[in-house]
This record gives C-alpha cells, structure tokens and sequence, in this order.
C-alpha cells in the first residue's frame, strides 16, 4: 500500500488500514480478519513509507485487491494506491510484459 501519510503511533496506522480496507469491501470483514500491518524501511521526514499489510486468508487479500480501484473516488484516500507483493522475479517479469505491450501500441 503506497501513499499512506506518516502517522505517529501503530495504532493509528492500525485504524487508518482498517478504515481503508472497510471502505473498499465492506461486504468482506477485513478489517477484523486477523490482518496484520507496519511500515517498510527506515523513517525518513520527507518520504512517507509503504505499508505491508497480512491477511490470514488469501479471499480477503484477493477481494481488497480486486476493488482497490474504488479508492480513486474516495475523497479520504483518493491518494492512496494498493499493489500486491511480487517477488523480484515476478517485477521483472512484468517489467519484461509492459515494454513489449508498449513496443506494441507504438
């Protein structure tokens, strides 16, 4: 998860996720599903770090991710965007697949 602004406090960053995901499936019940969040890297006051978060079932992860798209309309976290965790395989793979789609659409 990208763009979540520096908080101070685990909790607070607890709640924020919970809000989050609660507005992107309400429907599912991810915010008490057993996730689990912290931030990625060394705290630097410029640059607000990514945030991992863990599900215990992969349908919860699957549904947060298939409707990450509705943060785009969300006036509280229209700046927020959600990937998955890919492993350095996996991005250059998908490095390879986008300069061949963009080699193509030229």
């Amino acid at each position: 998860m990208f763009g979540m602004p520096e908080e101070v406090g685990e909790n607070v960053l607890h709640e924020s996720v919970g809000k989050l995901l609660e507005e992107i499936a309400p429907s599912q019940d991810t915010s008490r599903s057993g996730t689990s969040c912290s931030r990625i890297g060394r705290k630097r006051p410029d640059i607000s770090r990514p945030v991992r978060v863990c599900f215990t079932d992969r349908t919860s992860a699957h549904s947060v991710l298939r409707n990450s798209s509705k943060l785009k309309n969300s006036e509280r976290f229209g700046k927020i965007f959600i990937s998955p965790d890919r492993t350095p395989a996996e991005r250059e793979e998908r490095r390879k697949l986008v300069a061949a789609l963009k080699e193509k659409v030229r």
